[in-house]
């Protein structure tokens, strides 16, 4: 899979024509999101970047887990940390006996 995605960035005149399809969002978004990781990966301490042609093909770093960018998922983080936890008294309660109540049988 690499070999033929080096072959085709190296050599575009080899890409196969093909039919116009529709976009196809959801699989764009996670070859994109798995170009990245491969690009940037390693640690803080240790980073290594491998970015292929020109420097127009490097990517924004993606979070692996969270498929947004790293700066995005720290906020994230940081802002539902800083959310008190629920009390169950505040509106929290058993799923099961919620929907045995709303039954309209009983």
């Amino acid at each position: 899979m690499c070999f033929l995605l080096l072959l085709l960035l190296l050599f575009p005149s080899l890409t196969p024509p093909c039919p116009v399809r529709s976009r196809d969002f959801y699989h764009t978004c996670y070859c994109l999101s798995g170009l990245s990781i491969a690009q940037h990966f390693g640690n803080t301490e240790l980073q290594h970047e491998m970015i292929l042609g020109r420097e127009e093909n490097r990517l924004a770093p993606t979070h692996p887990i969270y498929n947004i960018c790293p700066e995005k998922v720290a906020k994230a983080l940081l802002h539902f940390h800083r959310l008190p936890v629920p009390d169950e008294e505040d509106g929290v309660s058993d799923p099961a006996g919620a929907a045995a109540s709303s039954d309209p049988q009983s």
